[in-house]
């Protein structure tokens, strides 16, 4: 997928680092500066009010609205030769958004590398994100069904070994316990992808396990810990003009809320401890964090022609026991009489225009194909973006 054009306006990430400029050089010593200008405007149609007798989202706002998500991204490599083999190795990104004053680290790793591969410590990412990749390819949104654990996601105090034998790349991450305590435990997880020579083809598998630290953040919690879990498949075909990519995804992850994973109706997500008190919960009894089992299933594709790069996505996912995730699910599921419900179901399709491979302009548009009595309704999405990339 990134010997193609497609690479320039897949990702942020690829178009933050794809490009980096090497600005020192010298005595076994290198230092290169990348990152990404971003205007854009999302318009969401969300849910805007919560009706407790029949657990539905009965109202919405406009996408007319418009809200500006502009950000700038700015990332350093450094890398210095030890000898002719080993080298050391350290990496940074941070990000500034439109509208806050705060600064997010996404990546701070430092570490040792040579012949036998690279092993660093820091804030990166987890086992599964190369898995993800196969089919997380749009410039806002994606891996909506794939649910991974937060360990094996991109996620601090990770221990981690990456390397490259021919055509199969592997990587290995240990998170280790914290000494406060968090909603984040301890997890280890394992990754291969195998690039089957010149045929376009790879394929994919992964495995992640996390002992989550529930006690101390959350009164009433049902369970003092937890053990979650991903296995991932992944399938992809890319050629000059076509890219594929298939994702499935079994487990057990954690729940927090009506929106599991995410904070937009103020529901703590897994990198954040667990508010018990916000207002919008307070009705329905202290929440509760559990875990249930789900599924999920995602494809995605790409199409570019000359300069014009055109991607969908549809995504699926399923939890299919909601008995021990937590009082507030677990009355959801039985006023809704909807034990296993539809966590996922929503397809994105954007339309690229690669001006040069610094700059790209885009539209993006998600539907949400769930009905707003599902108590994971998120609403439709969509996006105008324009992207300068040094």
């Amino acid at each position: 997928m990134k010997k193609t054009l497609l690479a320039v306006a897949l990702t942020a990430v690829t178009a933050g680092t794809a490009h980096a400029a090497t600005v020192y050089d010298q005595d076994g010593t290198s230092l290169q500066i990348g990152g990404f200008v971003e205007a854009r405007a999302e318009m969401e149609k969300n849910p805007t009010s919560f009706d407790s007798n029949d657990y539905s989202y009965p109202t919405t706002n406009s996408m007319s609205n418009v809200n500006d998500e502009s950000r700038f991204r700015l990332n350093m490599t450094g890398k210095s030769m030890i000898n002719d083999t080993l080298y050391g190795i350290g990496f940074a990104e941070l990000e500034f958004d439109v509208g806050s004053s705060n600064v997010d680290t996404r990546y701070v790793y430092a570490g040792i590398g040579g012949d036998f591969g690279q092993v660093t410590y820091g804030k990166q990412d987890g086992a599964l994100d190369v898995i993800t990749d196969f089919t997380d390819i749009m410039p806002n949104n994606g891996a909506t069904a794939s649910n991974k654990i937060t360990s094996a996601d991109r996620v601090a105090n990770t221990l981690a070994y990456a390397g490259t034998f021919g055509d199969i790349s592997t990587r290995v991450t240990y998170k280790a316990k914290q000494s406060d305590v968090d909603t984040v435990g301890q997890g280890f997880g394992g990754s291969l992808v195998w690039n089957l020579g010149d045929s376009g083809f790879s394929a994919g598998a992964g495995y992640a396990y996390e002992r989550d630290n529930l006690a101390g953040n959350a009164a009433g919690t049902v369970i003092d810990r937890a053990s979650t879990y991903n296995t991932m498949l992944g399938l992809s075909y890319n050629d000059e003009m076509l890219y594929v990519g298939l994702l499935g995804s079994v487990g057990k992850h954690l729940t927090t809320g009506t929106f599991v994973g995410d904070d937009n109706a103020g529901f703590a997500n897994n990198n954040e401890n667990v508010d018990v008190t916000v207002s919008n919960v307070t009705n329905f009894g202290q929440q509760q964090v559990g875990a249930a089992k789900y599924w999920g299933a995602e494809f995605a594709t790409a199409v570019t022609l000359d300069q014009w790069i055109l991607q969908a996505t549809y995504n699926y996912g399923k939890y299919t026991d909601l008995d021990n995730a937590g009082s507030y699910l677990s009355g959801v599921a039985a006023k809704t009489g909807d034990n296993d419900p539809v966590s996922a179901n929503n397809a994105d399709f954007a339309v690229n225009y690669v001006w040069n491979k610094q700059f790209t302009t885009y539209v993006e548009y998600q539907a949400d194909f769930l009905d707003k009595k599902d108590q994971y309704y998120r609403g439709d999405n969509a996006w105008l973006g324009a992207m300068y990339s040094f």
